[in-house]
């Protein structure tokens, strides 16, 4: 029964990979046309706004951090 359902988990995997392959040489890209976080990110970086919470932060020689502001 364990060696069954092993077979076919590897059945079911071998056919979502196939798909996602086939689908990636069809359209060559594994873009989701209307993913609303991705729309959101991409508006952001156009208007190049940055997070509240984004420290812009540079690394010296002499080890310690400076944050700027």
């Amino acid at each position: 029964m364990v060696l069954t359902a092993i077979v076919i988990t590897m059945a079911v995997a071998a056919f979502v990979l196939t798909l996602a392959y086939r689908s990636f040489q069809l359209h060559g890209h594994d873009e989701v046309a209307d993913d609303v976080e991705d729309a959101r990110i991409r508006e952001l970086a156009e208007a190049d706004f940055a997070s509240d919470s984004y420290e812009d932060t540079s690394f010296s020689d002499s080890g310690r951090d400076a944050v700027s502001e």
